[in-house]
Formats: structure tokens, C-alpha cells, sequence
């Protein structure tokens, strides 16, 4: 498994060895394919760009996405609070059984309030 430059959709690919990574005897290539792309961009904007701590409450929009997904497990490793959004019942209760703290369906009204009160903000 690799993390492409620009993402690829290809049975095979040519990288540089440096970006080449074990596959896990437990994952099958398919599985293992969809890791790097997924957790390294939540892990790179999360950490690296944004500095989330252990005592932060991170808004993650498109919860039951991949990337958001993988968020909601990466903020909990770390000890942060997720609160997601997504766009049904059905997407927030995944959001919730992956580890998220609050999840909001966006569709059944605003969730800027929720998310206030859920972080005791008056402003956002």
C-alpha cells in the first residue's frame, strides 16, 4: 500500500520506496489500499495542520465519510471530543458506534446550536 500523490485508481502503480508501506497480513489489498489515503489525511490536518490536543473539541463535517470516519477514531486515540455532522439517522448512529462524542444530523435543522451547546460556547 502507498500514499499517491494526487490519489490513484489503479490496479498497480510505480512509487517511490519511501512511500511504499507493509500491508498487515489481516488486511487484504483492497483494504489496505483504502488506509493510507484515508487516516494519513485526517491525521495531517487534524495534527499536523490544525494542533488538536488531548482537551480539544474537533467539528467534523461529512462524519460518515472516509476521512471522516477515520477522524472520529484518530481524535478518540488522542483523547479529543468529535462532533460530527452528517446528512441522516442512519449516518449519525455510524458516526457513534466509530466513536464519535455528538452527532448532528444537519438536515433537521441548524446545528450550529447544538454544536454551542455541546461545547458551552456562545459564540462560534
Amino acid at each position: 500500500m502507498a500514499l499517491l500523490a494526487g490519489g490513484g485508481y489503479a490496479e498497480l502503480a510505480a512509487v517511490h520506496h519511501g512511500s511504499a508501506m507493509h500491508v498487515p497480513a489481516v488486511l487484504s489489498d483492497a483494504e489496505a489500499a483504502a488506509l493510507p489515503e484515508v487516516y494519513l489525511t485526517a491525521f495531517l490536518n487534524l495534527f499536523m495542520l490544525a494542533g488538536v490536543k488531548a482537551s480539544d473539541s474537533v467539528l467534523i463535517h461529512g462524519g460518515g465519510s472516509g476521512v471522516g470516519t477515520a477522524s472520529i477514531q484518530l481524535l478518540g486515540l488522542a483523547g479529543a471530543r468529535s462532533i460530527v455532522t452528517a446528512g441522516s439517522d442512519e449516518k449519525c448512529e455510524q458516526c457513534l458506534r466509530h466513536g464519535a462524542d455528538i452527532a448532528i444530523n444537519y438536515k433537521s435543522g441548524p446545528f450550529a446550536p447544538k454544536v454551542r451547546a455541546a461545547t458551552k460556547r456562545t459564540r462560534m
